[in-house]
């Protein structure tokens, strides 16, 4: 029964049911669908929580990839608005292998917590390239 810790901006979102998967580095034992997740804040440290009274379970894992977009020759600026791309963006994001759109990318960010892509890419600033998984969850 694995335990994900997260930071304290993800609480709300997860309480509310608007967080529902998590983008993590792969793990040495790797998190499968069916396998009950312990969602906590603050592990490892005075005061940490879980989230969640009850666990939650992984519905499914899918990989990502995250990185500046290498076609275009992108800077890696962030953008300052979802409507501020223009024909190629300045960063790529793949999960399972299929390369998310525009569209695709705003919804990643909000179901991940965010409340719009150009804070997720805030997130991620000097954090990329990045090669993980999405884990997703329901509850039990």
């Amino acid at each position: 029964m694995p335990a994900l810790n997260f930071m304290k901006q993800f609480v709300e979102p997860i309480r509310k049911k608007r967080k529902r998967h998590t983008i993590r580095a792969d793990r040495k034992i790797p998190i499968k669908a069916g396998d009950r997740l312990f969602l906590y804040t603050g592990l490892r440290q005075k005061g940490a929580y879980r989230i969640l009274e009850d666990p939650v379970t992984c519905s499914r894992v899918q990989q990502i990839k995250i990185q500046v977009c290498g076609r275009c020759g992108g800077e890696g600026e962030i953008p300052h608005s979802s409507t501020s791309y223009s024909s190629c963006p300045v960063f790529e994001i793949y999960v399972d292998g299929d390369w998310l759109d525009q569209d695709e990318c705003e919804r990643l960010a909000q179901a991940d917590g965010f409340e719009n892509f150009a804070m997720m890419m805030s997130f991620w600033d000097g954090r990329l390239p990045f090669k993980g998984q999405i884990i997703h969850w329901r509850d039990a």
